[in-house]
């Protein structure tokens, strides 16, 4: 890692720098300013980590092996994990791929827009992005714990964790470990890096096959983490159409006149197949312009044109799909929600969004005890209930839950 710098991104737009050469040394730039920041970066190759919450990991089996095509793929698998239009995210996968089993970290385009703009006003441009939770190695049937000050991160597996504030950490990671079944830990290992003075976090896990270790953090989180980084390691999200531009070097610039002559035979090639080429594109453009009219006349809200044949076939099944399922399945769901949530006069929905059988609901509650009521009195009624998340906002937790009927 010869000539590589770490940063550290945080939600605020804080930035924490670690240099290796200098192990002592880990720069805020709350303390030293974003210009110090830049100016140790300058002409080294540089990887920034950014928090678990920014990121959705899930993993899924692709049958195929193509990179390409599993890339193409992964957004409808993931289409039922996500809140939002999938073309509102973007998708990356590791480098390598062992298996079919393929992890996957989903990223909204516009927070890591956010992330790059805010790296590219401070003259810092990386060449790799990871989410934190990827870079601990975890063993099998042991679960990483990181504690800070507001937020923590708990790692199920190698591609698999989720954050949650600290201040419920105890009690959604015990939610969490009853709801593991097969999957449950044999061990919990504690990294706790929040400042000195804070009582020993969850000296007994409360389950008697599950042990609990503590893991010191002796030169703080950033270090720690970067001693686990190699060029394998996690998830890069700068890679497919956010992959950094390589920069030519003086190495290079002796072979541009080779290029250049190259360039031109090529451009000399491509005029005579351009030639040949004229006889049959008049014909091919006409016969496109048609097939765009009938397109446009059959489905006028569709912007886009790409496969003309597979769009309309996908449209024609929505349509049936809406038509058939929609309000057999929504209506009854939402009965039962409603049914169950009328013993609680301070549950403020947000917003609901149904889809392939699916309730997604965004609410206000007033603390984790009567979120799991909730969630016991909808299960009562026939319900399977999944909590995507729970924040403390306030005096209240904000809820992300995901309904469906059982079986």
């Amino acid at each position: 890692m010869a000539n590589t710098v770490f940063i550290r991104v945080h939600k605020d737009n804080t930035v924490d720098l670690y240099l290796p050469e200098d192990e002592a040394m880990v720069v805020s730039s709350v303390v030293s300013g974003m210009e110090q920041i830049a100016e140790s970066c300058r002409g080294k190759r540089l990887v920034a980590f950014i928090a678990t919450s920014d990121v959705h990991l899930s993993t899924h089996t692709i049958p195929v092996r193509n990179r390409q095509k599993i890339l193409q793929a992964i957004p409808y698998t993931m289409e039922d994990d996500l809140i939002g239009d999938i073309q509102d995210f973007h998708f990356a996968i590791p480098a390598r791929l062992p298996s079919n089993d393929v992890p996957t970290c989903a990223i909204a385009r516009a927070r890591l827009d956010a992330i790059l703009a805010f790296l590219d006003e401070h003259r810092l441009h990386p060449q790799v992005i990871i989410a934190e939770v990827l870079l601990l190695p975890c063993a099998v049937d042991e679960w990483n714990i990181i504690i800070e000050e507001q937020e923590s991160t708990v790692q199920t597996a190698q591609y698999t964790g989720f954050s949650i504030d600290t201040d419920n950490l105890e009690t959604y990671l015990d939610m969490a470990i009853q709801e593991a079944g097969e999957q449950l830990p044999t061990q919990l290992n504690i990294i706790d890096a929040r400042l000195p003075g804070h009582d020993t976090f969850l000296e007994d896990s409360g389950f008697d096959a599950i042990t609990v270790a503590h893991k010191p953090v002796e030169a703080g989180l950033l270090p720690l983490l970067v001693s686990h980084y190699h060029d394998d390691a996690g998830i890069n999200l700068l890679q497919g159409e956010y992959a950094p531009r390589k920069i030519a070097t003086q190495s290079y610039k002796k072979w541009y006149p080779a290029a250049g002559l190259l360039g031109l035979i090529l451009a000399i090639q491509a005029i005579s197949a351009i030639i040949d080429y004229v006889g049959i594109s008049n014909e091919s453009d006409r016969l496109t312009q048609q097939i765009k009219q009938v397109f446009q006349q059959a489905l006028p809200d569709v912007q886009r044109m790409v496969d003309p044949k597979n769009q309309m076939q996908q449209q024609l099944k929505a349509l049936k799909s809406n038509s058939q399922g929609a309000s057999a399945g929504f209506l009854p769901i939402l009965a039962k929600f409603a049914r169950a949530m009328q013993d609680d006069k301070n549950i403020g929905l947000k917003g609901l969004n149904y889809r392939n059988g699916r309730l997604d609901i965004e609410m206000t509650i007033n603390d984790l005890q009567a979120l799991e009521k909730l969630k016991q009195s909808m299960t009562q009624a026939g319900l399977k209930v999944d909590i995507r998340s729970a924040t403390v906002q306030g005096k209240a937790v904000f809820a992300r839950l995901r309904i469906q009927e059982v079986g």
